[in-house]
């Protein structure tokens, strides 16, 4: 991995039309004499990901990469939580329960997925109040929070059955602890916890008119325990309208959210291995250096993944969310440079490093020919590694020090093609074609394997919020 000497500057479209110029080339043509048999030339070692030398975290190019940033940047954490909520792999092995026969587990890789259930807030509900009690208020069978929190309470958890142990250092509430990465996913999920809380109350004084909200927990069990299920299934309901038609909206090529739900089951979705680590890996690029969180209050990235400073800043959700957002991101081939540890030691390479783990490198170049059918016979989704390798350094400049090559390429994960996708062929900071429709594939092909019940019950005079601002300020409304 290199630097470069001084910034460079991209427009995407010059890129395209002068990649375009050189597609009559030998050395850049997509179909070039010996296209897709420089694996073993270039020490790939066969299909496993290899990193190109070209730095993507680097801090001039990252710039650059981000001057037309559009996307409201909570959408950044929303992704990472809808990521965790698809799945978590763990090698099979350190699963006692695990079973070959088990739709979960993919034997070709040994791995086996966490989540049980994919797409159904598993991240937020954990096994429910009966198998993680510790989440949940056991007399009204609510998330163990208040409506006004901005963080969920330290709680010793107790070891087995015994009483807690005197040493034991108390923990963030949250069903997965992945979702203590960052304090702004921290406060997502407590949002999505905060709006269960409600809808629940609701609820209960719909059913039982006048009871005073310190009456609930004096409610037979059972009674709560349906009030359970139909809050979570109303909450499920808004979870999948918030994540396919307003996230959905936001990352998806304007062509792609157009296809029919039927045209688009003909393709055939992705392996849970390579959309967790061949798909969801590539909202890696979104994170900025800092944000602003309030109109006062400006630091760095590094001060919000600070878990000493992560209450003691306020958050101002619609400058994340909404029309007004202030804070803006965008797909695109590069990674912030804050989260360097070294030269070398960053999250891309860490990332590329779980993709040759778990062997996420499916036939990109199928996938292609395969998504092209959905889009318009016109429609130009030319993504070989000779043409994206020569719209990079095109868009890099005279002054980059280092070029990437069409032969790193070939063995790129799934994941950095969609970044660099992106980067020059997605609408308004999104995915481009093919990132938008294995997107939206997987999580339509998901959403219909879930069997869960609708709610009976509904809300007189309820309006449920169409996006996750709406869910934001449905539940500070009420706090």
């Amino acid at each position: 991995m290199k630097t470069y000497e001084s910034s460079v500057s991209i427009d995407p479209e010059q890129s395209v039309q002068q990649a375009h110029q050189l597609e009559g080339s030998p050395s850049t043509a997509p179909d070039a004499p010996g296209h897709g048999q420089h694996g073993a030339e270039s020490g790939t070692d066969g299909d496993r990901a290899t990193a190109p030398r070209f730095d993507l975290a680097n801090k001039a190019w990252r710039q650059a990469c981000m001057e037309n940033a559009s996307i409201p940047a909570g959408y950044t954490y929303l992704s990472q939580l809808l990521g965790h909520d698809l799945g978590n792999s763990v090698p099979a092995n350190s699963v006692p329960s695990s079973k070959p026969q088990n739709r979960l587990l993919s034997p070709a890789l040994g791995l086996y997925n966490l989540i049980e259930n994919p797409f159904s807030l598993e991240t937020v509900y954990g096994k429910g109040p009966v198998g993680t009690p510790h989440l949940y208020f056991q007399d009204t069978l609510r998330f163990r929070i208040k409506a006004s929190s901005e963080l969920t309470e330290l709680f010793p958890l107790p070891l087995d059955d015994g009483p807690v142990a005197p040493n034991v250092i108390p923990s963030r509430l949250l069903a997965d602890p992945r979702n203590r990465d960052t304090a702004m996913l921290h406060r997502l999920t407590v949002v999505w916890m905060q709006y269960h809380n409600l809808v629940s109350k609701k609820l209960v004084q719909q059913q039982v008119p006048g009871i005073r909200e310190d009456e609930h927990g004096k409610l037979r069990k059972s009674f709560l325990l349906d009030i359970y299920v139909q809050t979570r299934a109303t909450v499920l309901e808004t979870w999948h309208r918030v994540v396919m038609k307003d996230l959905l909206r936001v990352f998806c090529h304007p062509e792609v959210f157009e296809i029919p739900l039927n045209k688009l089951s003909t393709l055939k979705p992705l392996s849970t291995t390579d959309a967790l680590h061949g798909l969801m890996r590539s909202f890696h690029a979104l994170p900025l250096e800092d944000y602003q969180l309030n109109s006062s209050d400006r630091p760095l990235l590094k001060d919000i993944r600070n878990q000493l400073l992560e209450g003691k800043w306020g958050l101002d959700w619609q400058l994340f969310f909404g029309p007004t957002a202030t804070n803006k991101t965008r797909m695109s081939a590069s990674y912030t440079s804050q989260f360097s540890t070294g030269s070398t030691k960053t999250i891309a390479l860490a990332d590329l490093a779980t993709s040759l783990k778990v062997g996420a490198t499916t036939d990109i170049q199928t996938l292609i020919a395969e998504a092209k059918k959905l889009l318009p016979d016109n429609y130009h989704l030319d993504l070989s590694p000779n043409y994206l390798a020569a719209l990079m350094n095109i868009a890099a400049g005279p002054n980059a020090t280092s070029e990437i090559m069409a032969h790193e390429l070939e063995r790129a994960p799934l994941f950095l093609i969609l970044m660099i996708e992106a980067q020059f062929f997605g609408e308004s900071g999104g995915f481009g074609p093919l990132g938008s429709i294995l997107l939206r594939r997987y999580l339509e092909h998901t959403k219909a394997q879930l069997m869960f019940s609708r709610p009976e019950l509904t809300i007189n005079g309820w309006q449920p919020p169409q996006t996750m601002y709406e869910v934001i300020q449905t539940v500070q409304q009420h706090a």
